[in-house]
This record gives C-alpha cells, sequence and structure tokens, in this order.
C-alpha cells in the first residue's frame, strides 16, 4: 500500500510525540493518540512508541524479577538453620546487582537512541518500508495497513 505524503504539521507532531517519549514514556504516545485522532501519521508513531514502551516494561519487569528471585533465593539460604550473614555470597549478590544495572541503563540508552531516529524519521515524513512487528501493529492501529 502506497503511503500518503504527510505534511509538516503532523511531521512536526509525530516528532514531538517521539521526543516527548524519552521524557515521558506512556503520557507522550497516549497524548498523541487522543489529540491526533485524524494525523494517521501521528497515530501510527504514538502507537509504534507506546507498545515499544510496553514491550519494554515487560523486559524490564523480567530483568528485575529474575534479579529479585536472585536475591530472595540468597536469603533463603542464608536463613536456613538460622540467620547467617556469612552463607549470603556477597560476590554473587554485587555482581548480579552490577549487570542488572549495567542492562538497565544499556536498555535507556538504546531507548533514547531509537525515539531520536524514530523522531527524524518523522520529520522526514518516512513511512516504515520494512516494519518490525511494533511497526506492524502500529500500522494497524492507525489505519494505514
Amino acid at each position: 500500500m502506497d503511503r500518503p505524503i504527510v505534511d509538516q504539521h503532523e511531521r512536526v507532531l509525530a516528532a514531538t510525540v517521539n521526543v516527548a517519549a524519552i521524557f515521558f514514556p506512556y503520557l507522550a504516545p497516549i497524548i498523541g493518540l487522543v489529540v491526533s485522532p485524524k494525523m494517521k501519521f501521528v497515530r501510527y508513531h504514538a502507537a509504534r512508541s507506546l507498545l515499544e514502551e510496553l514491550a519494554s516494561a515487560i523486559v524490564i519487569g523480567i530483568l528485575l524479577i529474575a534479579s529479585l528471585l536472585y536475591s530472595a533465593n540468597q536469603i533463603r539460604h542464608a536463613m536456613e538453620g538460622g540467620f547467617d550473614w556469612s552463607k549470603v555470597n556477597w560476590i554473587g549478590m554485587l555482581l548480579k546487582a552490577t549487570i542488572t544495572y549495567v542492562l538497565l541503563s544499556i536498555w535507556g540508552i538504546l531507548n533514547t537512541i531509537f525515539n531520536i531516529r524514530d523522531a527524524i524519521a518523522a520529520l522526514n515524513g518516512q513511512w516504515p518500508t520494512k516494519p518490525k512487528w511494533s511497526e506492524r501493529k502500529a500500522l494497524k492501529w492507525s489505519g494505514m495497513a
């Protein structure tokens, strides 16, 4: 399906949604969907941003749950036969915490970079040529698929 040419107002609004999603991950895309019910290009960018934020929350949630389960297991192990701090694997706990925070930092940096990339694409009026899963869903939500 051929994508329509996007006017400057829609491009700027779509880019604004992408940049605002850096600072307000869920609020910006929701506002973008609400204020532009007839602007398919803006709806596409807002829906894609919201879907990617939700997927990001799921990944971060899984990472945090795994981290908490490891910590709980260490504490449970230390409580066997009375609480003994010497039974806690402190190096493992510190390593786990460090890896978790490094992964979360990398995830945040990549999310910021991708939002900036998508804002530039929006300013240029570009539609995806080989859409990834979130873009395919966003194209359906925006009425372009």
